[in-house]
């Protein structure tokens, strides 16, 4: 995913970014770079396909909110046809041709640039293809020709009460039946709910947000505990529609330190998601200090819903 902005920010970087007749360009150049990439790939699925495609969408979606302001007007953008090579005919015919061809250029030299950008953003998105589906790799050691392991929700052990936190045990830090420690952003909304997995609490924001949609509150108690060691963090969530959905989970631990950006795509059925976080013991001023665990339910800014059964640690 990285990828994808990285290359279309360095495009934008080289040209006019403030202008959304250049922004969108760049952006259609980034799709009709990526479906040749697909065509020529020739032995990719329709669910490979269409994930692909979603992640420059996505990546497309993050950037532009950088540029949004309550004055920002989208022009119907006209597409810019690149003329072929000229073809070879009687004498004389090639150097009237070339004349023209340069009048063009010297009359439209937007087309100048967006051709430039085109090659710019090519290359470097086919660099990323190659690394991303480990073309640099026999095909015997390519991850998709070996099955991914499922996702297996652990079973539940006897969790301790309260602030009680014991190696190698899980303790449940959210769950809907006790939402206190759940607190939601103006833009956004929980509901709860329950179906055959169990009890969730709906998180959704409004179109257009990609902020925080809740946050889960980590008592000093449990932080303390937590101090010097490794904690394991697993949530349970499924798509509210129905749909794929791309979410976003950060952690903010005071000086103790965070866990980066987490994204997880989740689907219509309920399935669990782990990541792991290298806790070290802080500043003395944030001892008595909570941390907190913020959820983006929908990162494309559609305000499609996240439903969120439970959110647990473990530490070793």
């Amino acid at each position: 995913m990285a990828g994808f902005e990285d290359v279309i920010q360095r495009a934008l970087e080289k040209q006019d970014s403030g202008s959304v007749l250049v922004r969108q360009q760049i952006y259609d150049s980034a799709r009709k770079t990526l479906a040749k990439m697909l065509n020529s790939a020739g032995n990719l699925s329709p669910e490979n396909i269409r994930d692909q495609q979603q992640r420059l969408e996505i990546a497309i979606a993050e950037i532009e909110s950088r540029y949004i302001t309550p004055d920002t007007v989208y022009p119907e953008v006209n597409p810019v046809m690149v003329e072929p090579p000229p073809v070879q005919g009687p004498a004389g015919y090639n150097d009237a041709a070339q004349s023209e061809k340069r009048s063009i250029f010297k009359r439209r030299p937007f087309a100048i640039l967006l051709l430039s950008t085109t090659i710019i953003v090519a290359a470097a998105m086919g660099t990323w293809w190659i690394y991303d589906q480990d073309l640099a790799r026999p095909a015997a050691m390519r991850d998709n020709s070996v099955p991914n392991p499922p996702r297996i929700l652990k079973a539940e052990s006897s969790a301790p009460d309260g602030s009680e936190l014991v190696d190698g045990e899980w303790l449940t830090i959210f769950e809907p039946g006790d939402p206190r420690e759940l607190s939601t952003q103006a833009a956004s909304t929980a509901e709860l709910g329950e179906d055959g997995a169990g009890k969730y609490v709906r998180l959704a924001a409004q179109g257009g947000v990609t902020s925080n949609s809740a946050i889960v509150t980590v008592e000093p108690g449990l932080m303390e505990a937590m101090h010097g060691k490794t904690a394991t963090f697993e949530l349970k969530t499924k798509s509210g529609d129905g749909a794929d959905l791309q979410f976003v989970i950060t952690c903010q631990f005071n000086s103790s330190g965070d866990c980066g950006r987490k994204r997880f795509t989740t689907g219509k059925l309920a399935e669990s998601f782990v990541f792991n976080v290298k806790i070290i013991r802080g500043n003395a001023e944030d001892e008595n200090k909570s941390g907190s665990i913020s959820i983006v339910a929908d990162i494309s800014g559609q305000g499609r819903p996240l439903d969120l059964y439970l959110l647990r640690i473990s530490v070793k």
